[in-house]
């Protein structure tokens, strides 16, 4: 049904409520929002909700997301993985700025079984550009510019993982609302907070994300 109904909206900063530009079309054209629709049994105006899971690695590898950790023993309090890993989420390769949305689960896949607390760290670009450095197997030190930017601290322990032969899986459940902020990924860093031993490319984060 094509109703004879044309829907305005204009975007705002969820934090200030100022837009940053003018009023769009949100009912036609490419890439319009398509959760409004005509009842056709009381002609009202309603919103139609869509859920949607968005299964994201964290990593700094394209090819298969793993977070790469050097090859040896990490000590308590080092960064795992090269750099401060992007997470980008949307889907079909979408860039969206000012994006949110909660991470309902993360599942770290250990091909070492080294079964290794960590701390998965979440940073949105919501004051600029995240100033935290990570050098792998390297003490991680938080930048104190960044506690405006620091959406919230995941906390795998070593009672989590469960062994499924040659490896060890751990899934957290989460309800950790995140925000993309003026750039268009979040960033992650990994604390390892045990003293495991590990191969390169050991081990995997995967994320589900249900986008607002």
């Amino acid at each position: 049904m094509n109703p004879n109904v044309r829907v305005f909206g204009i975007e705002v900063d969820p934090y200030n409520f100022a837009s940053p530009g003018s009023g769009v079309d949100i009912g036609t054209g490419e890439g319009a929002l398509r959760g409004f629709y005509v009842s056709q049994h009381t002609g009202r105006l309603m919103v139609q909700t869509e859920v949607r899971l968005a299964n994201l690695i964290i990593g700094d590898d394209n090819v298969d997301g793993r977070v790469l950790p050097v090859a040896g023993v990490y000590a308590s309090g080092q960064s795992i993985g090269s750099a401060l890993m992007a997470l980008t989420f949307g889907g079909n390769n979408a860039v969206l700025y000012r994006a949110s949305g909660v991470v309902e689960s993360i599942t770290v896949c250990d091909r070492d079984k080294q079964s290794s607390a960590l701390d998965i760290l979440f940073f949105g670009a919501l004051s600029g550009d995240v100033a935290t450095t990570v050098t792998d197997k390297t003490a991680f030190s938080l930048n104190d510019s960044d506690f405006p930017n620091l959406l919230g601290i995941v906390r795998v322990a070593a009672t989590d993982y469960v062994d499924v032969g040659a490896s060890t899986v751990a899934t957290k459940l989460t309800v950790l609302p995140v925000y993309t902020g003026i750039l268009p990924y979040l960033k992650v860093a990994v604390v390892c907070r045990g003293t495991p031993t590990y191969t390169a490319r050991g081990f995997s984060i995967q994320c589900m994300v249900r986008p607002s």
